[in-house]
């Protein structure tokens, strides 16, 4: 599940109101509001749009975006078993 309230902290942080992010993702305002609200959810489109527009790295994008299920990349190398 999307963690909506860092998008919004984030979003707020940084100045941002949602007609911005709504522009940012290709969105109409409604649309974009929607999925902040939880009513709809975010595409992957558009959590690897949040991801690069917030410049978040690998954990914060799979903690905030999909709620640390995604493989861990930065694990035992499996070549070594």
């Amino acid at each position: 599940m999307v963690d909506k309230r860092e998008i919004k902290a984030e979003r707020i942080r940084r100045g941002m109101t949602q007609e911005d992010m709504a522009e940012y993702l290709g969105l109409k305002f409604q649309n974009y509001q929607a999925r902040e609200a939880g009513r709809v959810l975010f595409s992957d489109r558009d959590k690897a749009a949040i991801t690069k527009l917030f410049g978040w790295n690998y954990d914060q994008m799979n903690r905030f975006l999909y709620d640390g299920v995604l493989p861990d990349f930065y694990g035992p190398d499996i070549t070594e078993r």
